[in-house]
């Protein structure tokens, strides 16, 4: 029987909570300053938890942000950004499309 090496490319959600910036691009900014997800994910200790997996990395690539704003319990202000940092613009959030829903201001 033939034998395979898989490669799942994986969307990964990362959140950190705190950010103190003067805008919501400003956050992002600061945010790819300050983690480096190479080594979020090259340290994991993978044979403890999945085995058959021979490594995971970065794909050097982020697919979109979405910035929250601290005390807004609703999201009314919350803001989906590209991979640009520039806002997505969409009627309504549809998982099955790459439309997303943006608050207005």
């Amino acid at each position: 029987m033939p034998e395979y090496s898989v490669l799942i490319k994986a969307e990964v959600n990362v959140r950190l909570p705190g950010i103190q910036a003067g805008s919501q691009k400003e956050a992002i900014e600061k945010v790819q300053a300050a983690v480096d997800l190479h080594r979020v994910f090259d340290w994991a200790n993978l044979k403890a938890v999945a085995p058959m997996v021979q490594y995971v990395e970065y794909g050097d690539y982020n697919t979109g942000y979405l910035v929250d704003e601290a005390g807004d319990e609703d999201y009314e202000n919350s803001g989906w950004y590209g991979p640009d940092m520039e806002p997505i613009m969409g009627d309504l959030a549809d998982e099955s499309s790459s439309s997303v829903f943006i608050s207005k201001r």
